[in-house]
C-alpha cells in the first residue's frame, strides 16, 4: 500500500512538472475569450452536421404569427444562439461594468493545454444548460440513448487552445 501510495505521488508529480513545463504559453483571458467567439469553437462543437442539439432534442412549442407551431432546432438558427450565448457568457463588462458570471470566473491568465480546454468544455455546458432550460419551458426535452450519451460527451470536450 505505502509503495502504491508512493508510485502515485511521483506520477502526480512528474504529470505536473510536464504540466507546467510544457505549458509554455498562457493567454489573458480577454485574449481566449475573444479567440473562443471569433473561431465560434463552442457553436461548431454544439451545432455542427450530426451534432448534439441537431440530432438529440425533441420538438418544441414556438409561435409564430399569433399561432402555436411545433419546430425542431436548425443548424443555421442553432449556430446563432450559441454564438450569442458564447459572447454574452465572455461578456467582459468593459462597456457597461456588468461582466457576465462565467467571465468572472476565468482565471486573469489561462493556460495552453488542458486549462484552456477545460474551460471551453465549462463554456459550452453552461451555453447548453441556457438553450435546454428554454427548450424545457417550449416543451421539448433531450432525447436519451447511447448514442446521444455519446455526442453529449463528444460536444463538451472542445479544444480550447
Amino acid at each position: 500500500m505505502k509503495h502504491l501510495f508512493t508510485v502515485a505521488l511521483t506520477l502526480l508529480f512528474a504529470l505536473t512538472c510536464i504540466s507546467i513545463s510544457t505549458a509554455q504559453e498562457f493567454q489573458t483571458k480577454d485574449a481566449w475569450a475573444v479567440k473562443i467567439v471569433v473561431e465560434k469553437r463552442i457553436s461548431q462543437a454544439l451545432c455542427g452536421d450530426g451534432s448534439y442539439l441537431l440530432i438529440c432534442t425533441t420538438e418544441y412549442t414556438d409561435v409564430e404569427n399569433g399561432q402555436q407551431v411545433r419546430k425542431t432546432i436548425g443548424q443555421a438558427d442553432c449556430h446563432e444562439t450559441v454564438d450569442y450565448l458564447t459572447k454574452a457568457l465572455l461578456h467582459d463588462g468593459k462597456a457597461d461594468g456588468k461582466p457576465a458570471m462565467f467571465y468572472l470566473k476565468l482565471p486573469q491568465n489561462i493556460g495552453a493545454g488542458y486549462q484552456m480546454d477545460y474551460f471551453a468544455g465549462e463554456l459550452a455546458k453552461q451555453v447548453f444548460a441556457q438553450i435546454n432550460g428554454v427548450l424545457q419551458q417550449k416543451g421539448g426535452s433531450i432525447k436519451r440513448s447511447p448514442d446521444c450519451d455519446q455526442k453529449m460527451m463528444s460536444a463538451f470536450k472542445i479544444n480550447g487552445n
